[in-house]
């Protein structure tokens, strides 16, 4: 799985990336807003293969021992996508 540029496109001057220049890190292009971002990720034929098949998608989050913030996978056009993560933030 890897981290897709552009998140939603049309929009790419707008992102920002995260790890940019911390080579222990996959470089993450991401949407920003004051309380949310949004990343796009692309899967292998084999992650797509494994997921189609029934196959479970698991999520690890590094909190280094901090708080742990709220996560809303999404699976919808880059678009809709978007359009999720704006209503959500008025919640």
């Amino acid at each position: 799985m890897e981290a897709v540029s552009p998140v939603v496109p049309g929009n790419e001057e707008f992102e920002v990336v995260y790890a940019k220049d911390q080579p222990e890190y996959q470089p993450l292009p991401v949407l920003r807003t004051e309380k949310a971002l949004l990343s796009r990720w692309r899967l292998s034929e084999a992650e797509r293969a494994h997921i189609a098949a029934g196959g479970d998608l698991f999520v690890c989050v590094l909190h280094f021992g901090g708080t742990l913030q709220p996560m809303m996978p999404i699976a919808d056009t880059p678009e809709r996508a978007m359009q999720i993560m704006v209503e959500t933030e008025s919640v």
